[in-house]
């Protein structure tokens, strides 16, 4: 029973300093994970912006007329 007492006291120890590293890891690598995130979005919020809006703008026209219509005669 002792056994069985050690081991999970172990596995205790060893979970709380892998919880511990990967915290410390990650707020070494803050920055950079901010960085990165914000580049992922602004690139994704340019393309849904740049497809809306093409379908928003009308094309231009291939011709155009007078800018003042004439009056005929």
């Amino acid at each position: 029973m002792q056994r069985i007492f050690n081991l999970l006291g172990l596995i205790g120890f060893l979970l709380s300093g892998s919880m511990t590293a990967a915290l410390v890891i990650s707020f070494m690598q803050m920055d950079s994970i901010q960085k990165q995130a914000v580049q992922r979005i602004t690139g994704e919020v340019t393309s849904a912006v740049e497809k809306e809006l093409d379908s928003m703008i009308p094309s231009l026209p291939t011709t155009t007329d007078a800018a003042v219509p004439f009056l005929k005669k």
